[in-house]
């Protein structure tokens, strides 16, 4: 499933976001507040791609 393919925001997370952040391939930018409107995803300096 493409990310353009993603409509539900419930999936998004559980599909996607979740696993990626439990793998550490990616985290937020503001770790105390997870559901801010504000929070954005990077990679972390340590990723190898």
């Amino acid at each position: 499933m493409g990310l353009a393919e993603c409509k539900d925001r419930n999936k998004l997370w559980q599909q996607i976001l979740n696993p990626l952040l439990e793998a550490k391939s990616i985290e937020i930018t503001i770790p105390d507040k997870p559901s801010s409107r504000k929070q954005q995803y990077r990679l972390p300096p340590a990723a190898s791609f």
